[in-house]
């Protein structure tokens, strides 16, 4: 029973942190996105 909490426990923070690294990409790419498109629309 302990063993399956803490698989459990593993797996929400497993989600967690890939939630997070989605977030943080998406703003990334989003960041970029809106550098270049600043840079290239003048041209």
């Amino acid at each position: 029973m302990e063993s399956d909490q803490g698989r459990l426990f593993l797996v929400k923070v497993g989600l967690s942190v890939t939630l997070l690294i989605a977030i943080a990409t998406a703003f990334a790419v989003f960041g970029l996105f809106n550098i270049f498109r600043n840079i290239f629309l003048p041209l």
